[in-house]
């Protein structure tokens, strides 16, 4: 990125960074030599989900865990270290930033559930500390889309793609 001596760089931050960083892990992933590696340990049994609807009634019904393998009760706990591990990253842009002297710009949008009903946390947890910076602009799209009248012309849905929701 710095090669290219940009004057200004957009960050693109969604609900789906948040997972991923509940998945795969913060920034400790990237390993010096380019490969990455899981820091969240998968747990013995899923092999088995992978392969038993049987294993994931157990495994979601009766023993708590949600879609990202986390239980329940530890899920609002693993969203807030995710989103501290992604404003950890935006502030390493912003350091990026004022060291090479280009404008940053975070972009804070709506996948395509929000985009019709509201943000839900943490994206709106990270919105709220992003408001009470200075140091980092963003823009919130969903704020934006919903002053400017988009919404008069256009329903939410159809501002995605139809199969990945993009």
């Amino acid at each position: 990125l710095l090669e290219t001596k940009p004057d200004l760089v957009m960050v693109a931050v969604n609900a789906s960074d948040v997972s991923d960083v509940m998945m795969r892990g913060d920034d400790r992933r990237f390993l010096p030599d380019g490969t990455t590696r899981f820091t969240r340990r998968p747990h013995r049994w899923e092999r088995f989900y992978a392969i038993s609807f049987l294993t994931r009634h157990v495994i979601h019904d009766v023993l708590g865990y949600n879609y990202l393998l986390i239980r329940e009760d530890d899920f609002a706990t693993e969203q807030r270290i995710a989103v501290d591990g992604v404003l950890a990253a935006l502030d390493a842009f912003a350091k990026l930033s004022a060291e090479h002297r280009f404008q940053l710009l975070v972009v804070v949008h709506p996948d395509r559930w929000e985009a019709s009903n509201q943000y839900t946390e943490p994206i709106s947890w990270l919105i709220d500390e992003l408001k009470r910076r200075e140091d980092i602009p963003f823009v919130d799209v969903l704020a934006f889309w919903k002053t400017s009248g988009v919404f008069k012309e256009r329903t939410p849905e159809s501002l995605y793609w139809p199969v990945d929701g993009h």
